[in-house]
């Protein structure tokens, strides 16, 4: 069963509408969840149309798939790097990494796969490496912990919403290193971000929650956001620092460009850490949330530029203005330390080539 309590951030909006975004399912898989009883507002069954208020409390439980598929599904991967042990890939905006209740065969894993399967490696071999198989009936995924049967070679995600840089594992052995290199904090992970509001290049912001205080600096356009965050305790879609189970997460943060006359900011993101949603909840709570970014505070409103509102908006529950465009690590067989570097997104030049016009 999971909870939610409305901010004024999804105020006035519709149940189904605020459920189908947060969760990332379809408005009809919502709606016939909130037919069937599984989903109450403040305990009470309510209709797809209900309009939230602020402080309403959703309780709902997902319905499980009756089977979930590792099946290879035909796409063009943009490959960056791949030889007997990863493969490193660009990943797209709107794109699910892996498998899960509401995303079944249209993942980038189900695209690895057939990548896989193309260049004759067998489908079989691969996934016996991880213990896994193909198909997952509903008793399965009761029973086991989804996330981890269903992410074979996937070493490391990005949101749905964010473009850039991946590794996958192509085996057992490789996967186990470089989870440990992550965990180490061996690999270097940068990314660009482009934040509503104009950043001072020299700031400073207290933070306080409960019996903990935390301060953030910025100076000469350079800070470090030693900020430890969990989810929160009152929203449990969100991560951030108002959580009694929070954990540490540091981000370093450089201030490239400001945009006076849009109000935004462009900033490099450097990842110590790699909790869940770091980045997106970091520049969040310092005031600058991330372009197209509902969840954490971002409101299409209140960008004035008509050609930039037009844009975001087209672009609305597909993409956050967040890439990972550097990716550093220790390769997991040779130990040579492989750089990789890939251009902005063409949304993300679109956006830019605005905020310059």
């Amino acid at each position: 069963m999971k909870k939610l309590i409305i901010d004024k951030n999804f105020s006035g909006k519709r149940l189904d509408m605020v459920l189908s975004k947060l969760e990332n399912l379809s408005r009809k898989q919502i709606q016939d969840l909130i037919k069937e009883g599984k989903v109450l507002v403040n305990n009470t069954k309510k209709k797809s149309s209900y309009k939230l208020k602020e402080g309403d409390v959703i309780t709902y439980c997902l319905a499980l798939p009756e089977t979930l598929s590792l099946e290879p599904k035909e796409s063009n991967l943009d490959i960056i790097f791949e030889d007997k042990d990863i493969l490193v890939i660009n990943k797209p905006f709107s794109l699910v990494v892996h498998p899960a209740p509401g995303h079944v065969g249209d993942t980038l894993l189900n695209y690895i796969l057939f990548h896989f399967k193309k260049k004759g490696l067998t489908l079989e071999n691969f996934l016996n490496e991880f213990s896994s198989k193909k198909y997952f009936d509903k008793e399965e995924l009761k029973k086991a912990n989804v996330s981890s049967i269903l992410r074979p070679g996937i070493v490391h995600r990005l949101d749905k919403n964010t473009a850039g840089i991946l590794v996958v594992a192509k085996n057992r052995e490789s996967h186990n290193i470089l989870t440990k290199f992550f965990q180490e904090k061996k690999v270097k992970k940068h990314y660009i971000a482009f934040c509503y509001g104009v950043i001072p290049e020299n700031f400073s912001k207290t933070f306080k929650y409960k019996d903990k205080e935390y301060k953030v600096v910025f100076k000469n356009g350079k800070g470090i956001i030693n900020l430890p965050i969990g989810r929160e305790d009152y929203n449990r879609l969100k991560f951030s620092y108002k959580s009694s189970n929070s954990k540490e997460a540091i981000t370093i943060v450089k201030l490239l460009k400001t945009y006076p006359k849009y109000n935004i900011s462009i900033v490099e993101c450097e990842l110590i850490t790699g909790r869940t949603h770091q980045i997106r909840s970091h520049l969040s709570s310092l005031g600058f949330p991330i372009l197209n970014d509902e969840l954490y505070g971002f409101k299409l409103e209140k960008i004035e530029n008509e050609t930039l509102k037009n844009f975001l908006k087209t672009y609305k529950d597909k993409m956050h203005a967040l890439c990972a465009y550097k990716l550093e690590l220790p390769h997991p067989k040779k130990k040579n330390i492989l750089k990789f570097e890939i251009d902005l997104p063409e949304e993300m030049k679109n956006i830019q080539k605005i905020l310059e016009s």
